[in-house]
C-alpha cells in the first residue's frame, strides 16, 4: 500500500513558466537582464542572460532610456531562449501595462506577478487576455500561485546575474527599473 500524496495535476505535466527580470545600474548605465523558465514545481529549466550599455546624455531622458533598454534586453531574451513556455511573468516594476503589451509585445499569455504585501496575498496582473480554461497557462498559473512560485524566481533570476556579473557594482549601485 504505500503512503498516500498528491501528484501534480496532469493539466500542468510538461508546462513551463518564464520568469524576466531586469536591473538597470546606475553608475555604469549597463542593464542587465535574466529570463528563467521553470517548470510546474519550480525546477529551473533553462536560463539566459543579456547586458546592454544604456545610451546617456542630455539628449537621452532616463524614462525613454528605460522604456529602449528594457525593451531590447526583452527581445534579446526571448530570442536566446530555446523553450516556449506556457506562460512569461514579470515584475511590476518592468514597465506599465500598456509598455508591455504594445512594446513587448510576447504572444503567450503574459502577466505581471504582484508580490504580497501585508495582509494581501501574492497575485497575476494579466498583462494581455488571460487564459482560457481550456489552456495550459491557466492551469498553470493556478498552480503557481499554489506552490507559492509567483515571485521566488525572480530572486534566482537576481542571484544568477550577481554571479554572472560579480563586478557589476553589487549592491549598492542596483537600482531596479521603476526607481531609476
Amino acid at each position: 500500500m504505500g503512503i498516500p500524496y498528491r501528484p501534480s495535476p496532469r493539466s500542468v505535466a510538461g508546462s513551463a513558466a518564464a520568469y524576466v527580470r531586469l536591473i538597470f545600474l546606475k553608475d555604469n548605465r549597463e542593464v542587465l537582464g535574466g529570463l528563467l523558465v521553470v517548470d510546474n514545481r519550480g525546477q529551473p529549466l533553462e536560463f539566459v542572460h543579456a547586458s546592454l550599455s544604456a545610451p546617456a546624455g542630455f539628449l537621452w531622458p532616463e524614462a525613454t532610456v528605460r522604456n529602449i533598454s528594457a525593451s531590447e534586453i526583452c527581445h534579446a531574451l526571448f530570442e536566446a531562449c530555446t523553450r516556449v513556455p506556457d506562460i512569461l511573468l514579470c515584475e511590476p516594476d518592468l514597465g506599465d501595462m500598456s509598455f508591455c503589451r504594445e512594446e513587448l509585445a510576447p504572444s503567450i499569455p503574459f502577466a505581471m506577478a504582484r508580490p504580497s504585501a501585508s495582509a494581501e496575498p501574492a497575485e497575476l496582473i494579466w498583462i494581455n487576455e488571460r487564459p482560457s480554461h481550456q489552456m495550459k497557462a491557466h492551469h498553470l498559473a493556478e498552480e503557481l500561485v499554489n506552490r507559492g512560485f509567483l515571485t521566488e524566481p525572480f530572486e534566482r533570476i537576481q542571484r544568477g546575474l550577481e554571479e554572472l556579473y560579480p563586478d557589476a557594482g553589487w549592491p549598492d549601485s542596483t537600482v531596479r527599473l521603476a526607481d531609476s
